[in-house]
């Protein structure tokens, strides 16, 4: 008769020792949850609550990957956090599967590249960020695959040459800026590749001749 009872204790032991072992594993680093089992507590930080309410002080802060889905369950985002705040890409998806968009995040704050793609999955655009802001190259592209813009960013302000292209790829206009105002040359092109006008600029305001075709 005693051997039941001593089956029954060891089956309690290994089950309390194979809990024991779950909960930690869900205070790693390498957790995966559900991202509506995240919320924002007072502090801005993001923190774990799963199905409890509303997040406290005493909540963990979140480091892991949170997945979104759509209603009827296709994946709709995959984020990277640390510490309770964006940490690496975020990825987002259509609902046929294709990818959206991947935005890179760097304590929080966007930083690095951030792209953006078609339903069909063409590139789109595509963005550079520091610290938060734009900065670097931004261009976009037609679903041919040509490129349509592109203009270099300081501070979220163009600075340097701006350029836009027809869909064969042939120049569309040319113009140049100096954080963030038009200074110098602007040029336009007709889609036969000729010439339509050329004026020039100073300190974003029309100065000298210009030239019409």
């Amino acid at each position: 008769m005693k051997t039941p009872f001593y089956l029954f204790i060891c089956i309690s032991l290994l089950s309390l020792v194979f809990g024991c072992v779950s909960s930690t594993q869900l205070t790693t680093d390498e957790q995966t949850v559900m991202l509506h089992w995240l919320d924002q507590g007072n502090d801005g930080q993001i923190r774990l609550v799963g199905g409890e309410g509303n997040a406290t002080e005493e909540s963990p802060l979140f480091s892991g990957r949170a997945i979104e889905t759509f209603e009827q369950s296709p994946t709709k985002s995959i984020s990277s956090w640390h510490a309770g705040k964006r940490h690496g890409f975020t990825t987002e998806y259509y609902y046929n599967g294709r990818k959206r968009r991947e935005i890179s995040f760097y304590d929080g704050e966007r930083d690095g590249p951030s792209r953006e793609y078609r339903m069909t999955g063409e590139l789109l655009r595509e963005e550079n960020y520091g610290n938060g802001k734009l900065n670097g190259v931004k261009a976009e592209w037609f679903p041919n695959g040509n490129k349509a813009f592109a203009v270099e960013l300081r501070n979220e302000k163009p600075h340097g040459e701006a350029l836009e292209w027809y869909e064969d790829g042939r120049r569309k206009s040319s113009t140049i800026y100096r954080h963030g105002l038009r200074e110098g040359p602007a040029s336009e092109w007709y889609p036969s590749g000729q010439p339509k006008f050329r004026i020039y600029y100073q300190r974003d305001e029309m100065h000298g001749i210009r030239t019409v075709w």
